[in-house]
């Protein structure tokens, strides 16, 4: 993801220079070092945080004093939260790029607070992020969309959002590893392992179309192809290409 967003920072927001902000464990720092390695402009400023960091807003103001023209924050839905909010406090308005770890649904709720999601949405419109599932917002009628509101009223799911639906993808791709599993007589832990290693081409009802989930025993990266968005002020996501671009795995 982190070569995804670095390269689309290079070809469309060319000239602009980048703070980052990420956490600091394996997570963040591979969406930061891979975004370093694509990125061709000037990183002005750099700061990690611990997850378990209850404020961090002098890493923030110290990326704010560096002034960049991009904010890339690999960063959880509530340090991101606590990003916007900071932002919101100070009038800082860079161009925020960030993980698809923050779900718009999420992070339109926790930047909302008690004003609501709606209003959430608004403060983070602008925000690039990237995609490779269905908006439940955007393609709400289409029918794997509507199957999974189904399952969700049916059976007592939580609320749809993008988390719901990323949940979903999930467990058919459980169901495929399984099937994989029995047809080769093999319900063991190890057997298991060895058909999710046999997946090919498998595409989960609610992943994007063009998506498909591959698997091998060398490479264990489920989506290896994603395509940048922007989140709009009523929580669709625009597609800012046209095929979604391969970061690799």
């Amino acid at each position: 993801e982190g070569t995804i967003l670095g390269n689309y920072v290079n070809e469309n927001l060319a000239g602009e220079t980048v703070a980052i902000l990420f956490q600091n464990d394996d997570f963040g720092k591979s969406g930061a070092d891979a975004f370093k390695a694509a990125f061709t402009g000037d990183v002005v400023a750099e700061e990690s945080y611990e997850s378990t960091a209850t404020d961090i807003n002098s890493q923030l103001a110290n990326l704010r004093n560096a002034d960049p023209g991009v904010l890339y924050l690999y960063a959880t839905p509530g340090y991101t939260a606590r990003a916007y909010a900071y932002m919101l406090q100070n009038s800082w308005t860079p161009q925020v790029v960030m993980s698809y770890v923050n779900s718009a649904t999420t992070l339109a709720s926790l930047v909302g607070g008690d004003a609501g999601v709606a209003d959430g949405f608004g403060k983070i419109a602008g925000a690039i992020s990237n995609n490779y599932i269905l908006d439940p917002v955007a393609s709400v009628d289409e029918p794997a969309i509507v199957e999974h509101t189904r399952i969700m009223a049916d059976h007592g799911g939580p609320a749809v959002g993008t988390l719901t639906v990323y949940a979903q993808a999930i467990g058919e791709t459980v169901v495929q590893t399984l099937e994989i599993a029995c047809e080769n007589g093999d319900m063991t832990r190890a057997g298991i392992m060895a058909a999710a290693e046999e997946i090919e081409g498998f595409h989960p009802s609610v992943l994007l179309e063009v998506i498909d989930i591959s698997l091998s025993d060398t490479d264990h990266a489920a989506i290896q192809s994603l395509v940048p968005v922007e989140i709009q002020a009523d929580g669709t996501l625009l597609p800012l290409v046209d095929e979604p671009i391969e970061g690799g795995g």
